[in-house]
């Protein structure tokens, strides 16, 4: 569908997985920059990312092409992308591989049907031969950008669309994980430069039924349409409008919420790491 460099809005996650629990985690506020794209005559994406000093063959980029492909994990929906050791690239030590699913833009997508703008999520899970995983999660948006000089001038309008992210925290004991899902809708007012919007948010852990998150989209940073730039609860929010006429919009978040299951086993209510993207249509 595309042959082209899209703008991206991207949130990160690191951490180490061990035997003994969640480690290390640290996230970023999301990040703009052109950092997608996609050829046509070879059916690849390429996804250039900030240098890891872990992997020695992947300083800033990796593409999927159609060998890549997980039949099993793909539907029409999103298409999911795999490489490993055995495609040649290998780390300093250790066991790599690296994911990239994408919900799938076009018509014949029955849950969001998008033409300018979508998402997905990379995930680099390295095996070191000392007991521990490490993960790089970034969950980014993409697409083509609107132009400053297209922006509507005049109106309110309304985006409605779909997120997807992924949760954690630091716990030696109980390392729990969330994958995250839900919807957005962001308000967008063109005379006054400015937007509101709101994620309700499902939290799914596999140990009991979904937890409900409802978490406000503020702007900041003063009436600008040319980023949508704002704060995501008590964390970041980075988007951009989509298409020649600002027919949608793409955007990522990371943030810090108190843990949807309650206490710990020790009474105590710990924080939460959530990052996620989105897109969606007026």
């Amino acid at each position: 569908m595309f042959d082209r460099t899209f703008y991206a809005s991207s949130a990160m996650m690191q951490y180490r997985n061990a035997v003994d629990g969640v480690h290390d985690l640290t996230s970023a506020d999301p990040v703009m920059a052109q950092a997608f794209s996609y050829a046509a005559a070879t059916q690849r994406y390429t996804l250039r990312v900030a240098s890891n000093p872990l992997f020695s063959d992947l300083d800033e980029s990796i593409s999927f092409g159609p060998e890549n492909v997980l039949a099993n994990r793909s539907n029409a929906h999103t298409i999911v992308y795999k490489r490993s050791c055995s495609d040649g690239l290998q780390p300093k030590e250790g066991a790599f591989q690296a994911e990239l699913e994408l919900f799938r833009p076009g018509a014949d997508n029955d849950l969001l049907a998008l033409d300018y703008a979508s998402f997905g999520m990379y995930t680099v899970n390295f095996s070191q031969p000392r007991s521990y995983d490490l993960y790089d999660r970034r969950l980014f948006a993409y697409g083509v950008r609107t132009a400053v000089s297209d922006l509507p001038r005049t109106g309110v309008s309304t985006y409605t669309g779909i997120v997807s992210g992924f949760a954690t925290r630091n716990d030696s004991v109980y390392p729990r994980k969330y994958s995250i899902s839900g919807r957005i809708q962001i308000s967008v007012d063109f005379v006054a430069q400015t937007f509101t919007g709101t994620l309700t948010l499902k939290a799914t852990s596999g140990e009991s039924a979904p937890y409900d998150i409802i978490i406000p989209l503020t702007q900041t940073g003063g009436a600008s349409l040319t980023q949508l730039s704002g704060a995501a609860g008590q964390g970041r929010f980075a988007g951009f409008l989509a298409g020649p006429a600002a027919q949608e919009l793409g955007g990522s978040f990371s943030l810090q919420i108190p843990d949807p299951a309650g206490p710990d086993y020790a009474g105590i209510i710990n924080p939460v790491t959530l990052v996620g993207a989105a897109a969606a249509k007026r």
